[in-house]
């Protein structure tokens, strides 16, 4: 596996809060190689689609936690005129300046920065994509991957009828025109607490669109806040057919 992080103009990686939403395009690059410089680390946390803004369940980095894991503890050192964003802008562009909830914020008392301490959660002010192209879900395990060094989840293909397969991440040349992450969108209420008439959304292109609301709230409406209230099955089939159409648009 391989992690990707987004590489960025030298203008864009020097800024102290980089917002997605006042850019345009952004180039993907390959970070390291493990096994293949096409791996891409998304996926959800458990087996809810909605969850997929986790990067640290308190035991193991999971989706995108994995490009957080190596960014914060290998790109430290980057140079000010390096497109590449250091470790610490990194961390920032994972977060909307416009998000009022402070379950989304940066390094708050609802959501502390502490990737990699036990027991504690660390959630990304974004949502990342929970299946490959073809809608295979990227379901991440909860605990450490025996054999493996690194305090890594490991992905898993569930179809929520069949007992879950290992399986590998999805490939980034193969998610052209496909959306990666985007604005929360697990709720109504979260997206009230931001930009309130849309979303915005990244593709693996390196594009990122303005989404209205009208556009994905006949599904959005019937997400429960309370993620309790709603069975696995009904919210994840809600969050596909928003997925499909960030796809198509």
């Amino acid at each position: 596996m391989s992690f990707f992080s987004f590489e960025l103009d030298p203008a864009l990686a020097a800024d102290p809060v980089f917002d997605l939403h006042k850019r345009g395009k952004m180039s993907i690059s390959p970070t390291v190689s493990l096994a293949s410089r096409d791996d891409l680390s998304i996926g959800c946390s458990s087996d809810q689609y909605r969850g997929s803004y986790n990067i640290w369940n308190g035991t193991v980095y999971q989706s995108y936690g994995l490009t957080v894991y190596f960014m914060t503890t290998q790109v430290n050192g980057a140079a000010a005129t390096n497109a590449k964003l250091t470790g610490d802008d990194f961390i920032k562009a994972m977060y909307c300046p416009s998000d009022r909830s402070p379950h989304f914020q940066f390094d708050n008392d609802a959501n502390l920065w502490l990737p990699g301490v036990a027991g504690k959660t660390v959630r990304s002010g974004y949502q990342f994509r929970p299946f490959d192209q073809e809608y295979h879900s990227c379901v991440w395990g909860s605990g450490l991957t025996p054999g493996w060094t690194e305090p890594f989840g490991r992905c898993y293909y569930k179809d929520f009828v069949n007992p879950q397969t290992p399986r590998r991440v999805p490939a980034l040349t193969k998610m052209k025109g496909c959306a990666i992450f985007s604005d929360q969108i697990s709720s109504p209420e979260r997206l009230m607490r931001c930009h309130i008439k849309g979303v915005n959304v990244a593709y693996a292109d390196g594009s990122a669109k303005w989404v209205n609301r009208d556009d994905i709230w006949e599904w959005l409406k019937d997400l429960k806040d309370d993620f309790a209230s709603q069975t696995t099955a009904a919210s994840n089939a809600l969050h596909e057919q928003m997925w499909r159409k960030f796809d198509q648009l």
